[in-house]
């Protein structure tokens, strides 16, 4: 018992003096009195207090062990136990190791977690980059009712080591009000847990600068169909969309170089026969003949300068005048009008394997297009050789790579086999002044302005030489039009003509 009373304490050990003392002068007048009963109720007592006594000791010691067992330190993690403690705990050795162990690799887990979170602060604030997170209430996919939290934006003085709360006012102030929409779609995305989302917007930081965010993301739970938690991370690309905008315009100011020096060029030979022809008329006594023959050629320099000024109008936004028409009977109309003028060793074929090839473009400007690049094949098979127009029905998703909205196109390719395109101008052949013919065969304008057509309708124009066999083949896309657009067909609509374009392009190329 003395070894024992130790571990009691000061406090209990002074009550049970007290109860010893009490209890001898208890039994010290009951054995006086000699009474059997006195010493049963001695014995009673004497029990009882043993008892108590081991009580107090017993729950002295648990206290103490439950106290060491659940120490744990700054992160929540138990501590060891000391030498001096060891002794006390022999009989549950078994489970005090398995807690050390435990907390030891726990503290190794949170070690680490600490490493990669000091990595990732590190990460996020040299690369310019920050953690966009959101959570959503189930069942309550509201940009009202989502939490906000964003770690790492330095530009927008939020910390990389914590994240910080943010309210949609907050964001919305921030946000460009014509970006929000890009944004809250990406935030309310309705695709699969691993399906990707991106946006870009523009936010102003801190100093009142407008800064190019691009937020890259997944929806990481979803409960009922609903988003609840979704990740993001946001990166400042405003350096490199400045870079773009530099070099858009250097591009646009080295076409434009292009095009006045073209310009400049052909003007100045269209020119300069006019000043000698009217030189010669004014300066020499010259016959009738002679005179109609200079005054002749000035009017076709004349009209050298007005298809030029033409070709420069064309390569203006288009105006609006589209309507919807058949590609296939332009088309056909074309082949015909060429096959008047081709050689007969020259085949001209169409094919049509599309359901549908109603088209939504200028009439006139799409029928320049087609019979521009119908002459360019005639030039390339230089009298003998094929030339085939193939339409067909094409479905383009969002990835597709001419950069076009998901839908249904209609694709026209020009074909021959004649000597191909030089393929060091495959890339720019489309930029004003480029060509390849003989110098006085052509301004470099028509492929520019077929470019700007079809693009103004919605679709895409390039080029490529054959694979499988001699030529090159150019293709037209364009979207179908809608259901909504389709006008009702006539009877007259069969015996529609060429058209005026066709017939003056065909009198300017001289073919």
């Amino acid at each position: 018992m003395s070894r024992m009373l130790p571990l009691v304490g000061a406090s209990p050990r002074r009550a049970l003096v007290g109860l010893f003392f009490g209890f001898a002068t208890i039994a010290t007048i009951l054995v006086v009195l000699e009474s059997t009963t006195a010493r049963a109720i001695v014995a009673i007592c004497g029990l009882a207090a043993l008892f108590a006594l081991a009580w107090l000791v017993l729950q002295r010691q648990f206290d103490q062990m439950f106290n060491v067992l659940t120490r744990v330190d700054q992160d929540g993690l138990p501590l060891p136990l000391t030498a001096e403690e060891m002794p006390k705990f022999a009989p549950l050795a078994a489970a005090v190791a398995a807690r050390e162990d435990r907390g030891n690799e726990l503290r190794t887990v949170l070690d680490e977690l600490r490493a990669t979170s000091e990595r990732l602060a590190l990460t996020l604030d040299v690369a310019t980059q920050g953690l966009y997170e959101i959570h959503f209430e189930p069942g309550n996919a509201s940009l009202d009712k989502g939490r906000y939290f964003v770690s790492g934006m330095k530009f927008f003085d939020v910390p990389a080591d914590r994240l910080e709360e943010w309210d949609i006012e907050r964001i919305n102030r921030m946000v460009l009000p014509a970006h929000r929409g890009s944004y809250q779609k990406a935030a309310l995305t309705r695709g699969h847990l691993d399906e990707v989302y991106d946006a870009t917007v523009r936010a102003q930081d801190r100093d009142g600068n407008w800064r190019w965010i691009w937020l890259r993301g997944r929806t990481l739970e979803r409960v009922g169909g609903d988003p609840v938690r979704s990740l993001a991370v946001l990166t400042d690309i405003t350096q490199r969309k400045e870079l773009e905008d530099r070099a858009a315009h250097s591009d646009t100011m080295r076409s434009l170089g292009h095009l006045v020096a073209g310009l400049t060029h052909d003007l100045n030979n269209i020119l300069a026969v006019i000043r000698a022809n009217a030189d010669l008329m004014v300066s020499f006594d010259v016959s009738k003949v002679d005179a109609d023959r200079l005054a002749q050629g000035t009017r076709d320099m004349a009209d050298d300068g007005f298809a030029l000024l033409n070709g420069l109008l064309g390569l203006t936004p288009p105006s609006d005048k589209a309507s919807v028409i058949e590609l296939d009977r332009l088309v056909d109309h074309i082949a015909e009008a060429l096959r008047e003028l081709a050689p007969p060793a020259v085949r001209i074929e169409a094919q049509y394997e599309a359901d549908e090839t109603l088209v939504r473009v200028d009439r006139a400007r799409l029928d320049q297009v087609v019979l521009n690049l119908g002459l360019n094949a005639l030039h390339s098979i230089d009298g003998v050789g094929r030339i085939k127009f193939r339409a067909r029905s094409v479905a383009l998703d969002s990835n597709n790579r001419h950069g076009l909205p998901s839908g249904e196109y209609v694709m026209l390719d020009v074909s021959d086999d004649g000597g191909g395109i030089d393929p060091s101008i495959l890339d720019t052949m489309f930029e004003p002044f480029v060509t390849t013919k003989q110098a006085g065969m052509g301004t470099g304008l028509g492929l520019a302005t077929s470019f700007d057509t079809v693009s103004h309708a919605g679709g895409t124009l390039y080029a490529a030489n054959n694979k499988d066999r001699a030529g090159a083949t150019v293709t037209v896309i364009l979207p179908i039009a809608a259901e909504s657009e389709r006008p009702e067909r006539s009877d007259t609509d069969d015996e529609e003509a060429p058209s005026l374009a066709q017939e003056s392009l065909l009198e300017q190329k001289g073919v």
